[in-house]
């Protein structure tokens, strides 16, 4: 879990009257989220919707961001030095922040048009092939980690952060870095060693709860957390065509590092980054719905 994420959470009835407050184009909290044409989001809790069928919602995380609705893509145009940022594009539930709020958005040139989000939370072994295509795109001086960041619960109602944190070992968070530059494959290193899943070689490292991930002073409790990374990226324009994500789910639950039926709480796609900018120049998922 990312810190600036932290930050961003927002309780369901909160994020309701934000869904209220975006449809008429208002300022949120932490910054202003604008709907027209190059639409923007910014500060820990911006968020917009991406105005496309399916829906899905784009969420700052700290950076600003500029998107184009009806389009699944956005841009970092500027990010706090030093801090981290987790700018994404979320399919399903995430910590109380979610695509659903965006179903009751009209879609731009459609008429009367609807977008839906996916059909999130859903039990594992019950979603179809996942299958994504991607490309983000990183500044020269960019620091950080592009690709997947994915969050299982063993019930659809663990859905607040401050629940999720208490789990334990019942909550997992996979991540799949596409890319990391700047960032050491071992950064959270407590298992690391590398597996070929769809086709492609991964270096894997596992954090369990009982190891702390998450776990302070207040949150006795960490979650488990998976990490596939990329031994080799390229920087700059880092593609990824038809990458399955099924397999990844069954080899962490393999490794007992997740429970086979456990919920499949959402999908998010883009960056952690302390440094420099990127964009999500496309990005497709199916399977789920």
């Amino acid at each position: 879990m990312r810190g600036a994420r932290a930050l961003g959470i927002l309780a369901a009835t909160v994020a309701a009257v934000l869904a209220s407050a975006l449809s008429a184009g208002a300022s949120v909290s932490g910054g202003p989220v604008a709907l027209g044409h190059g639409a923007h989001a910014s500060g820990p809790t911006g968020w917009t919707c991406s105005y496309t069928n399916p829906e899905y919602m784009i969420h700052s995380g700290g950076a600003t961001l500029t998107t184009q609705p009806g389009a699944v893509k956005f841009t970092v145009t500027s990010a706090p030095p030093g801090q981290w940022s987790d700018p994404y594009i979320t399919a399903g539930y995430d910590v109380d922040l979610n695509s659903e709020l965006c179903n009751d958005r009209v879609l731009p040139g459609s008429g009367s048009l609807h977008g839906l989000s996916f059909a999130l939370p859903v039990r594992l072994g019950r979603t179809g092939a996942i299958g994504a295509t991607v490309d983000d795109v990183t500044s020269r001086n960019f620091v950080g980690d592009t690709g997947f960041d994915i969050w299982f619960e063993p019930s659809p109602g663990i859905s607040t952060y401050g629940t999720m944190t208490n789990q334990g070992a019942a909550s997992t968070e996979i991540m799949i870095w596409l890319s990391h530059s700047g960032l050491p494959p071992r950064s959270a290193n407590s298992r690391y060693y590398p597996v070929t899943i769809d086709g492609r070689r991964w270096l894997v490292t596992v954090a369990l709860a009982s190891q702390g991930h998450g776990k302070n002073a207040v949150r006795r409790n960490g979650w488990n957390r998976v990490d596939f990374i990329a031994p080799r990226v390229t920087e700059g324009d880092v593609t990824v065509k038809n990458l399955f994500l099924n397999p990844f789910f069954s080899y962490a639950a393999a490794h007992g590092w997740l429970r086979r039926g456990d919920y499949l709480m959402a999908i998010d796609q883009g960056a952690e980054l302390t440094r420099g900018t990127m964009r999500v120049a496309r990005y497709t998922l199916a399977g789920v719905r």
